[in-house]
C-alpha cells in the first residue's frame, strides 16, 4: 500500500494477527522507502491459543445395579489447552442416566479441571446404553462419552424365626393363643 510522507510527517499502519492454529508464530513487516535506512523492519510475534477438552474416564460403565437403586461415578473434565474452555450444553441419550454437579454454562480455565457425577438408576432389569454429549468451544466439539449399565432385579431374602412352631394337642374348634412368627 503505497503512500507519501512529507519531511517531518509520520503515519500509522495497522497490523493484525488472526491465527488459524494453536502455537507461536513470528514474522517481520518491512517498510520499503527511498530513505537511506530502507527497509525499516518490525519484528512481530503472537500465539494462537485454543481450549482443549479431556474427559476421564473416556467411557462410563456401571456393572450390576439393583433396579430402583443408584450407582454413581465421578467424571473429570479437564482443559489441557491454552485458552478457557466453555461448556454450554450436556445432553444424555439413553434411559436411566443423569448428571449432578455439572452446572452449565461451565468455564474451565486453561490447565484446570472440573468434576461431575454420572448417576445410573435402572428402572428395569437388563443392559442399557447411552451417550453423554458435551458441546463446548473446543475444536473437537461435541465430545461424546459412551455410557452403559446393567440393571438387575433385587434379590429377595426371606427368612422366618423361629423356623418351626408347635401348638401341641388342641381340641377341635377351640381358640388357641397366637404365637409370633418373624
Amino acid at each position: 500500500m503505497p503512500f507519501s510522507l512529507a519531511a517531518g510527517q509520520s503515519a500509522s499502519l495497522g497490523v493484525g494477527f488472526a491465527p488459524t492454529t494453536a502455537g507461536s508464530v513470528a514474522g517481520i513487516v518491512s517498510v520499503v522507502s527511498n530513505a537511506t535506512n530502507s527497509p525499516a523492519t518490525i519484528s512481530l510475534s503472537g500465539a494462537g491459543i485454543q481450549p482443549q477438552i479431556s474427559v476421564v474416564p473416556t467411557s462410563v460403565s456401571f456393572s450390576n445395579v439393583t433396579v430402583g437403586l443408584a450407582g454413581t461415578q465421578t467424571v473429570i473434565l479437564s482443559n489441557p489447552g491454552s485458552a478457557s474452555l466453555n461448556v454450554s450444553q450436556a445432553t444424555i441419550t439413553g434411559a436411566g442416566f443423569a448428571l449432578t454437579g455439572l452446572n452449565l454454562p461451565l468455564t474451565v480455565a486453561a490447565g484446570q479441571s472440573s468434576a461431575f457425577t454420572v448417576k445410573f438408576t435402572p428402572t428395569t432389569s437388563g443392559s442399557v446404553a447411552a451417550t453423554l454429549s458435551l458441546v463446548s468451544n473446543a475444536p473437537s466439539s461435541p465430545t461424546s462419552i459412551p455410557m452403559s449399565g446393567t440393571g438387575v432385579a433385587p434379590v429377595l431374602n426371606l427368612s422366618a424365626s423361629p423356623t418351626s412352631l408347635s401348638f401341641g394337642n388342641i381340641t377341635i374348634a377351640a381358640v388357641v393363643p397366637r404365637k409370633q412368627l418373624r
